[in-house]
């Protein structure tokens, strides 16, 4: 009989990431971070952006391939479930819906051609590791994750595409928190079931609320004219350089927009624009607050149904926010319930 390997995809909104073992002894998860990045000599990520170009109408570059000068789509998988209230709300949407129809195409379409895309890589990885005869020693499970609020539309239209695409037809969903948290209580030789709930907050709001100062500052006129090129970098800056590293000290961080105009009482200088910390802490404690009320919500649910949480586990892009840990930590000091980071979940 042949061996099976298990490939696990955590298909997010901003950043994907996948990783896959073998069914069978030591079960040795392998996590791939060497994600093709032209911008570093020293490719090491976990996750790849959830993004795609396309030129003349057809799949042109992925992840980090895609240059900032680049028409994309980006946060496209929220378009595929109708029931999202953030649609019309949120610039990426707004912009990967119009071109949609520039391209008139679907976002099942769109999330099928990024899938063969990442599915391509994951079996090169599979082969650089296991030999160019991997096919005929395995087979193949793929088991693909989707939030937890996910409704039955959006669940049938990830899996159309994930089938488009090519993937394994021993295909299954499961929730993003089942999956982390299944993960987390193996490595901790628990078998506590985890709470399936969820809601819309999150890192994708933090850097919403936070593009939304700096055009408040800026002045909404002036942004709209500084190059898109500027702006996406200045957001990257965001992303790697201030977002991973804010505890909520009074630390001054900053980052650079090209074009924008000197701007003293702002703390607009020579492209660059200072953060002031009550500004970040505000910005910050915007999105945490929600994810505070949810949690509770988690928790109010669990005790109905006579159950106690033991722990709250910290996962994804922003649960690696040493701000949150200390907030969720502080929340909970009295009750007894831990919070954990947990790094590659």
């Amino acid at each position: 009989m042949a061996s099976e390997i298990v490939v696990g995809i955590d298909f997010g909104t901003t950043h994907s990431g996948a990783s896959w073992a073998v069914n069978g002894g030591t079960k040795h998860v392998r996590l791939i971070n060497d994600w093709p990045n032209p911008n570093s000599s020293v490719a090491n990520a976990e996750k790849v952006p959830t993004i795609i170009s396309y030129l003349n109408e057809r799949p042109h570059n992925w992840g980090y391939n895609v240059e900032l000068t680049e028409q994309s789509f980006k946060w496209f998988k929220i378009l595929l479930d109708p029931t999202h209230t953030i649609n019309k709300n949120v610039e990426h949407v707004v912009t990967s819906s119009k071109l949609l129809g520039v391209l008139n195409k679907t976002a099942e379409e769109i999330t099928a051609d990024y899938f063969r895309l990442l599915w391509q890589y994951i079996k090169e990885d599979i082969q650089r590791v296991k030999g160019d005869n991997w096919r005929s020693i395995y087979t193949l499970k793929v088991v693909l994750t989707v939030p937890a609020i996910w409704s039955a539309t959006a669940k049938e239209r990830t899996l159309n595409a994930a089938h488009a695409a090519g993937l394994s037809e021993n295909l299954m969903l499961v929730t993003e928190p089942e999956a982390a948290a299944l993960a987390v209580l193996k490595d901790r030789n628990e078998e506590d079931e985890p709470l399936e709930a969820g809601g819309l907050c999150g890192s994708v709001f933090l850097d919403a609320a936070f593009e939304k100062y700096v055009e408040t500052i800026v002045g909404k006129e002036q942004y709209s004219r500084i190059k898109l090129k500027s702006r996406k970098k200045m957001l990257r800056e965001f992303e790697m350089s201030v977002k991973r590293c804010y505890t909520g000290d009074d630390k001054e961080y900053s980052v650079d927009l090209q074009g924008v105009e000197d701007n003293p009482e702002q703390g607009i200088d020579d492209d660059t624009i200072r953060l002031k910390p009550s500004m970040l802490k505000t910005v910050f404690d915007h999105v945490i607050n929600q994810i505070n009320n949810l949690v509770d919500r988690q928790i109010e649910e669990v005790a109905e149904q006579d159950l106690q949480v033991k722990a709250i586990l910290l996962v994804g892009g922003f649960g690696a926010s040493k701000y949150m840990h200390q907030r969720l930590k502080d929340a909970h000091k009295g009750d007894g319930i831990q919070v954990l980071q947990v790094n590659g979940a």
